[in-house]
């Protein structure tokens, strides 16, 4: 097995953090949103000759989006950073066998070692900072580079009683969150189906409260279902929903089994099937807290589901009710913290488009993004992507390729089906032979990725 050895940053600098917005395609504004800052912080990080000191709260956060990016990403970050065209990896003689990972929340040196893959299948070594461990991806990076085994298992169940499990499984799962949509599901994917493994091990061992630990079980199989319905794998998206609702039954959590539900609403919306949708909808609605989020994306994914049925009357109404619903709401729910009025304006667009409105889908798609929060890059990406659509339905091919190469970038970098497969619609509606600069760039952009992709 060959083995090759790399380190990530040890202290970011201005030069490191223009490196790596560069190699995720962000502007300074996306890259600060991103990151939870303001955008003038990014630029004098970056301003030639900087002596600018990275918090360490800051540095975390890179060290996590660094982590949870693509593996081409990640190269690029690294070819930028050195100023190289390629990479030369030293080749390392370390026998994968005599790898030791401390079990997690243990005590031990401050670099540790573990076992990961490159885009082409190679094992390396990487060393990692336990400050990057703690950074987010910490049990789950572990955990996805050594597997589910006995030993892992007899590790948890011999960590100290007093390390606190709900609490630190509560923040790594919003972590996870907030790195999927920077970078993308299928990097987060790993680590949140192998942790829905590690609750199992948990429960089984009494190291925390059974039923806060099957809640989170519960959180974790809903994020898994979300993460395959990003890569439009409905099956795996349905099996793990099916998973969340029966370990939600037993937490005896009306609010739980309603946030379930919801999920097997939006795969119905995405998938068609409005009939299902409005029924999940109903469902959620039925079992959802009055004053939740729940209750109001409920609401939402069920005016989406009776646009897909083109019955604009019955959409409309829900989504007044989701919008009255969200005032409403409380805000001390572990999920649906994306849910603001942007969120119910860019669902609402999209039924628009279902119903033949164009028109107003493009108003509202284009007002709903401009006022969407920071953070929310691959999202942001699908809803322009939907933007795109819609002008291509009302014949301004020129703007609908401008939006569709903003969008395709995004999709390819997260590599999300639910932006990529749109574009693929668009790229059937638009006349590539035109010689517009903006449909020729479209055009140019989409048969490389095609290309690419076939």
């Amino acid at each position: 097995m060959e083995l090759v050895e790399m380190s990530i940053v040890d202290e970011w600098q201005g030069s490191d953090t223009r490196a790596l917005r560069m190699a995720l395609n962000l502007n300074a504004k996306e890259f600060a949103d991103a990151l939870k800052i303001e955008e003038r912080t990014v630029r004098r990080w970056e301003k030639p000759g900087s002596t600018v000191g990275i918090r360490r709260k800051n540095q975390r956060q890179l060290d996590a989006i660094l982590l949870g990016a693509p593996a081409a990403v990640q190269r690029r970050f690294e070819r930028l950073r050195r100023g190289t065209d390629s990479i030369e990896l030293p080749a390392s003689s370390i026998d994968a066998d005599r790898l030791t990972i401390d079990a997690p929340g243990v005590d031990g040196p401050d670099q540790v070692q573990v076992l990961a893959h490159t885009a082409d299948g190679k094992a390396v070594l990487v060393s990692l900072s336990r400050r990057a461990l703690v950074a987010g991806l910490g049990l789950g990076a572990v955990a996805a580079t050594i597997g589910t085994s006995p030993a892992t298992s007899r590790a948890l169940a011999t960590t100290p009683a007093d390390k606190d499990w709900v609490t630190h499984l509560r923040q790594l799962r919003l972590s996870l969150i907030d790195n999927d949509n920077l970078c993308g599901a299928g990097k987060i994917l790993p680590l949140v189906e192998h942790n829905v493994d590690v609750i199992g091990t948990l429960r089984r061992t009494g190291a925390a409260d059974a039923a806060q630990l099957q809640r989170l079980r519960v959180l974790y199989a809903e994020c898994a279902s979300w993460l395959h319905q990003d890569a439009r794998n409905w099956d795996a998206a349905t099996a793990w929903t099916d998973k969340a609702n029966r370990w939600a039954l037993t937490v005896k959590d009306p609010g739980c089994v309603a946030m379930v539900a919801i999920r097997r609403a939006h795969i119905a919306c995405e998938r068609g099937d409005g009939v299902e949708a409005i029924e999940s909808a109903e469902a959620a609605s039925a079992q959802a807290p009055h004053s939740s989020r729940v209750a109001a994306v409920a609401a939402l994914f069920g005016g989406w589901g009776h646009a897909l049925l083109r019955d604009a009357v019955a959409s409309a109404r829900a989504f007044d009710q989701a919008r009255e619903l969200a005032a409403a709401a409380d805000d001390d729910s572990e999920w649906g913290m994306f849910l603001d009025g942007s969120y119910v304006d860019v669902h609402q667009a999209t039924a628009a488009g279902l119903l033949g409105q164009h028109r107003t889908a493009i108003n509202n798609f284009a007002s709903a993004i401009a006022t969407m929060r920071g953070g929310f890059t691959r999202d942001k990406a699908v809803y322009t992507a939907r933007l795109a659509l819609a002008h291509a339905q009302v014949g301004d091919c020129e703007a609908a390729s401008a939006l569709g190469v903003a969008a395709m970038n995004t999709g390819i970098a997260t590599s999300s089906e639910r932006v990529l497969a749109p574009i693929r619609q668009l790229h059937t509606m638009i006349d590539t032979s035109s010689t517009d600069p903006h449909i020729r760039e479209f055009a140019a952009a989409a048969e490389v990725w095609l290309g690419h992709s076939a």
